[in-house]
């Protein structure tokens, strides 16, 4: 089976992935869920928190497996493991992006815009469970919600 390295993003700790963690252990996986440097029991002061100090914690998870894991990042944690896999593509079998940032070269995640109301864009919403389509109108800033989904709407 695969170990998995589950990042989370710049809001949240480790404790974020505390449903996703038992199914992927009760498939026979191996499931490792950091709190980056400054998150949750992470104690380094804020003031001291860069992505640097986030990819030497994800690389040092990753110079102590066994074999290459498949790392997961959600939100900023996307950048954090964009960065890991160019300082340890080794020890990578694979890359997920669950809903993560993927910058380009020399962007920030500061450098993405927020949808806002003054934008030719909605933010995400939801639809009726009638509806499979997002509603005609000015483009969505990201992907549109399926009925399934959490009922949470962009500030």
């Amino acid at each position: 089976m695969s170990t998995f390295v589950l990042v989370h993003g710049a809001g949240s700790g480790a404790w974020v992935w505390h449903k996703v963690a038992p199914q992927l252990e009760a498939q026979g996986h191996s499931v490792i869920t950091p709190d980056l440097p400054g998150h949750g029991l992470n104690p380094l002061p804020m003031a001291e928190v860069s992505l640097e100090r986030y990819v030497d914690c994800v690389c040092d998870i990753l110079k102590g497996q066994a074999e290459p894991v498949v790392l997961v990042g959600h939100s900023l944690g996307g950048a954090v493991i964009t960065q890991a896999a160019e300082y340890c593509p080794d020890r990578i079998h694979t890359l997920v992006y669950l809903s993560g940032y993927l910058l380009a070269h020399g962007e920030s995640a500061l450098d993405i815009p927020r949808p806002t109301p003054n934008r030719s864009c909605w933010p995400m919403r939801f639809f009726p469970k009638t509806s499979s389509r997002p509603p005609s109108g000015p483009r969505p800033c990201k992907r549109w919600a399926t009925p399934t989904a959490p009922r949470r709407i962009w500030p």
